[in-house]
């Protein structure tokens, strides 16, 4: 899956590099959250709370879900099988009240250019695209045309994208009762971070 939405935008953004920022940069700008949040690796027992985010903030703020009439019905049982691949690409966030462990927001990010071999290997990516509904089928083959064109132009300067080069932000957002506390802006600060460290040099996400 490429470039699904997230809170606020609809459109892919352009190939950005980010190679001038600097660790010192990123840490300065991704303080602690306020107390009884904490800001976890999205993993496996995450899935059922941030599967729900995930499918209400991508069907209410996604122009081109708009567009096929997706309802979060039609989303929920990809929702889970799409956050298990996350998971085990292990690039992904989300925040969790510490009270109640509910999910509140998440970050979702994988490789642009390909997935991992444990993914492959297990199988999610073929019941990824079983559960694909109609109307989000029609998105990713818009999204995939949009990838082709942009890993497209690097190779016209004579550069081949590999894996471990190119992060991609597919949706970031929050439930609606927990936005405005800059909950999602901390957990883009502290992927950026991550990915630097991981030697990523560029990224592709939302219409910036």
């Amino acid at each position: 899956m490429k470039g699904t939405g997230g809170e606020g935008t609809g459109r892919e953004s352009r190939l950005h590099d980010h190679s001038g920022i600097t660790r010192q940069s990123l840490s300065s700008e991704t303080p602690p959250l306020r107390d009884g949040y904490v800001m976890e690796k999205l993993a496996v027992h995450h899935i059922p709370q941030a599967a729900r985010c995930f499918a209400s903030t991508f069907v209410h703020g996604e122009i081109l879900a708009h567009a096929v009439s997706l309802s979060q019905y039609d989303m929920i049982e990809f929702a889970h099988i799409f956050l298990e691949y996350l998971a085990i690409e292990g690039m992904s966030w989300c925040v969790v009240d510490e009270v109640s462990g509910d999910c509140i927001a998440f970050l979702l990010i994988d490789d642009y250019v390909a997935p991992s071999a444990e993914a492959i290997a297990s199988g999610v990516l073929e019941r990824m695209e079983q559960a694909t509904p109609l109307g989000l089928g029609l998105v990713f083959g818009f999204l995939e045309e949009m990838k082709v064109a942009c890993l497209a132009k690097l190779e016209e300067v004579g550069h081949t994208p590999a894996r471990g080069e190119i992060f991609h932000i597919i949706a970031v957002g929050a439930d609606p009762i927990s936005r405005g506390r800059g909950l999602t802006m901390k957990l883009i600060g502290r992927a950026y971070f991550e990915c630097l460290e991981a030697g990523y040099t560029r990224w592709v996400g939302k219409g910036q």
